[in-house]
């Protein structure tokens, strides 16, 4: 067996190279890295200390993204408010719709009867800041195109 074609047992306990790369990981996130990253990529930005999120700013969308408290998870949130005269059931089938779609958002109705989409990245491992802003730019994409094209209704308001 060439030299190169070692099995993997054979790199066992030895660490990754380091490739130079601008990687991140539960052990060097936190959420005013994250905001200098999506100001970085050009993502409108703002961190809200109080909540321990990061709220962006996105045509016709708003998203939030939130670290978990071990920082392996990085979990990307966004509403759209339903019409108040909306009955729970045609709620809850919008959701059920969109979550029937395969798509990388799952849908629910919050406790206000609000429409929430959610996301959940894994950070274990690391993520290129590319890989992330393409996550979160993919995220909202596909909560525009599934409110877009599901809400055959029209119970968004």
């Amino acid at each position: 067996m060439a030299e190169e074609e070692l099995p993997p047992e054979e790199y066992a306990g030895e660490e990754p190279a380091d490739d130079g790369g601008d990687w991140i990981g539960p052990e060097n996130v936190s959420l005013e890295y994250l905001h200098a990253v999506f100001e970085a990529v050009g993502f409108t930005a703002t961190v809200d200390a109080a909540k321990g999120t990061i709220r962006i700013q996105g045509e016709d969308i708003v998203a939030r993204v939130q670290l978990s408290e071990d920082n392996e998870e990085l979990m990307t949130t966004a509403f759209y408010t339903i019409k108040p005269t909306t009955a729970r059931d045609k709620r809850l089938e919008l959701a059920n719709r969109i979550n029937q779609t395969p798509v990388m958002v799952k849908a629910w109705i919050d406790e206000d009867g609000d429409l929430g989409f959610r996301y959940i990245l894994f950070l274990v491992g690391g993520v290129t800041v590319d890989g992330l802003a393409n996550v979160v730019r993919t995220f909202i994409d596909s909560v525009k195109f599934s409110v877009e094209t599901l809400d055959t209704a029209g119970i968004i308001s």
